[in-house]
């Protein structure tokens, strides 16, 4: 039982008055164990940290909004480098984006033609020019194939297995494919058909070309627009008809 002692003003008080203030630095390295004491001092003698740690006090202090520890560090730094990457990243995207390839008019011209009616020969070689659109900022690649028809049997093909488009700033005018397919491949019944349209009025031969290509970009494979046309060869001459042209006089009498 708690003795209290007469004060002089008539008050008691207790002969072991309750202490309500944290305890001092020497109390308190008191009561830290071997363990603790060994990760302080590996605290401050290895990792360079202050190796004392006092308890909190339990005190509240008020602190003004208009403190300096209140006001996030090296603000410009991070808006700089936040504008940095928002700027780089459009950039990014404004250049990898995939734009769609397009393939333009065809032009088919005779690179080389000879017939002969006595030893029923007939060689046709054709050569085609593809322009290819690149809209985008890198090199796209392009695969295909491009069939020359006599009627409806296939009398030539050619394929292309990898060339790549220059892309619109590095070239000012579209990538021209430039092709040569060789037509002469067609069966002997449609040879005596040429030989016989070649040796008659108008003296001219008429090819159908179908072509089918895919472009490859950042791993995205495009269908470029099928190729459907036709094309007329000039015996004579040996060159290409413009469908406008018109027909030549009969040479029946002229022996090839």
């Amino acid at each position: 039982m708690e003795s209290y002692t007469r004060l002089a003003d008539g008050g008691r008080s207790p002969d072991n008055e309750p202490a309500f203030t944290p305890p001092f630095s020497s109390e308190y390295d008191q009561q830290q164990t071997p363990v603790s004491r060994l990760r302080a001092w590996w605290a401050e003698h290895v990792r360079g940290s202050p190796a004392k740690q006092y308890p909190v006090s339990g005190y509240l202090t008020l602190i003004p909004l208009s403190d300096e520890r209140l006001k996030p560090r090296r603000t410009k730094l991070l808006v700089g480098g936040l504008m940095l990457f928002a700027v780089l990243a459009a950039v990014g995207v404004f250049l990898l984006v995939p734009r769609g390839i397009s393939v333009g008019e065809v032009e088919l011209q005779s690179d080389h033609m000879s017939w002969n009616t006595t030893k029923g020969t007939y060689q046709l070689k054709l050569l085609a020019k593809i322009p290819i659109y690149n809209p985008n900022y890198m090199k796209a690649r392009i695969k295909g194939s491009l069939k020359v028809f006599f009627y409806d049997t296939e009398a030539g093909v050619t394929q292309v297995e990898q060339v790549f488009a220059r892309p619109r700033a590095l070239a000012k005018s579209p990538y021209m494919l430039e092709l040569v397919v060789d037509a002469s491949n067609v069966p002997s019944k449609y040879i005596l058909t040429i030989l016989s349209e070649c040796a008659t009025f108008p003296r001219r031969l008429i090819f159908f070309v179908k072509g089918s290509f895919g472009a490859h970009f950042l791993g995205q494979t495009q269908t470029l627009s099928p190729i459907d046309t036709y094309f007329m060869i000039d015996c004579i001459n040996g060159g290409s008809v413009p469908p406008s042209a018109p027909s030549p006089p009969d040479l029946a009498h002229q022996e090839h």
